[in-house]
């Protein structure tokens, strides 16, 4: 028996497409809202609800989903380093990712920044990402001792392209 050349290319952009759709209705089921966003959380994390923040951990280390803060008159880019020096404080950073644009999964870009700091009591690692609408400013901070946190910032930056500032698949609304 034989297929027709057409008839095989046919089956094979079917299979493409079956497996293209499989893959996209798992990444959308592993999808989660968390004050806002839609992220797909840290594999293995605990989800726990903390006054109004969500957070997600892993032994020593969290990642905080904040509350959307309001912009007001804020522009995103100013309101993020703002934001950024309040985290640092005045701790002594030891090693840092200064803050850069990061796309994220719906499009729209976000913000983020890292670094290795001394608290006093030991050093941590820690990281701010920011994505924002006209309207909002969507703040998730990631925080833990060195090691083993800073060893799981890969895991944190893949949240953080995952987020959508809209249901999967919409349309984000442009700044």
């Amino acid at each position: 028996m034989t297929i027709r050349k057409d008839t095989a290319l046919k089956r094979l952009a079917l299979g493409f497409t079956g497996a293209a759709l499989m893959l996209s209705a798992s990444a959308s089921m592993a999808a989660e809202k968390a004050n806002g966003l839609t992220l797909e959380p840290p594999a293995g994390w605990r989800r726990v609800e903390e006054g109004p923040n969500v957070v997600y951990r892993a032994d020593e280390c969290s990642l905080s989903v904040l509350a959307p803060r309001p912009l007001g008159s804020e522009r995103p880019v100013p309101f993020f380093q703002q934001t950024w020096n309040s985290v640092k404080g005045a701790l002594r950073v030891l090693r840092e990712h200064p803050p850069a644009q990061m796309p994220t999964l719906d499009g729209s870009i976000g913000r983020h920044a890292s670094a290795v700091v001394d608290s006093g009591a030991d050093e941590r690692a820690i990281a701010v990402f920011m994505a924002s609408d006209t309207r909002s400013a969507h703040f998730m901070v990631f925080t833990g001792p060195v090691p083993p946190c800073d060893g799981l910032l890969g895991d944190v930056e893949k949240v953080m392209r995952s987020v959508s500032l809209s249901d999967r698949a919409a349309v984000p609304e442009r700044m």
